[in-house]
């Protein structure tokens, strides 16, 4: 969810006030994304009783596969990487993750894709997806 924190962080700073806030946008020249689930996760979208049990945030439970605000995001950060010619790479999880016993895939590759920039797959997890090798 840190990827979408930083989209957030720099859509907004482009409409600052802030001086400071502005010259982040300018002098922000590339963004990784590790996972990030752009359009949401299909575990957001599961039956209350069980995404309640396996991940009990609010937070999870806002990530509903192709929720209007994550879609009103990623339309504003691409804008933003136009706009600025932020460079983006994108790695999404090729292998579902153990979590209490189930093999899940937390971010599915075509919401790992912010539909901007260069994607790649990797064979790694949702855990060990940034993990240097």
């Amino acid at each position: 969810m840190g990827g979408l924190i930083i989209k957030k962080m720099l859509t907004d700073a482009q409409n600052s006030e802030d001086e400071s806030l502005k010259q982040l946008t300018e002098n922000t020249k590339g963004v990784v994304f590790y996972s990030t689930p752009h359009d949401g996760s299909n575990i957001a979208s599961i039956g209350n009783m069980i995404r309640h049990f396996f991940f009990p945030s609010v937070e999870v439970q806002e990530l509903e596969m192709n929720n209007p605000a994550l879609t009103s995001l990623n339309s504003s950060f691409k804008d933003f990487v136009r706009k600025y010619r932020t460079k983006v790479i994108s790695f999404g999880e090729q292998l579902p993750t153990r979590h209490l016993g189930v093999d899940l895939t937390f971010v599915p590759p075509e919401s790992s894709n912010p539909g901007i920039g260069e994607f790649y797959t990797v064979p790694f997890n949702h855990i060990n997806v940034c993990k240097p090798g």
